[in-house]
């Protein structure tokens, strides 16, 4: 609970993390670890005062996620469906061709 500043070389580490794909799940994660590991300690005479500190348990977070999602089913990046303009075009230019196509008469078809 103190005031917390981010240094250049902080800064520099996040933008590593975002460089090389790291969710920010696994950055919130491995801080997270990082901060119990150190109240877990008997002696904290020394402080924290860097983001690198985490880093160790952020690679190791997305290391955890990675795994965890071997054999997971892969976000589509594809349309889940047609767009409804897709769709009005589609069936205009159907019914358009329907219209011109000379098709013989048969009874009881418009």
């Amino acid at each position: 609970g103190g005031i917390l500043l981010l240094s250049t070389l902080d800064w520099a580490l996040i933008e590593t993390w975002k460089d090389a794909g790291i969710p920010q799940e696994a950055v919130l994660r491995g801080i997270d670890a990082a901060f119990e590991r150190y109240d877990k300690r008997p002696s904290r005479r020394r402080k924290v005062n860097s983001l690198a500190y985490c880093a160790q348990e952020v690679l190791a977070a997305a290391g955890e996620m990675k795994e965890a999602a071997v054999g997971a089913p892969r976000e589509s990046k594809t349309k889940a469906g047609f767009d409804s303009a897709e769709i009005v075009h589609f069936l205009r230019r159907n019914a358009t061709e329907l219209e011109s196509a000379k098709l013989p008469s048969r009874p009881g078809i418009l």
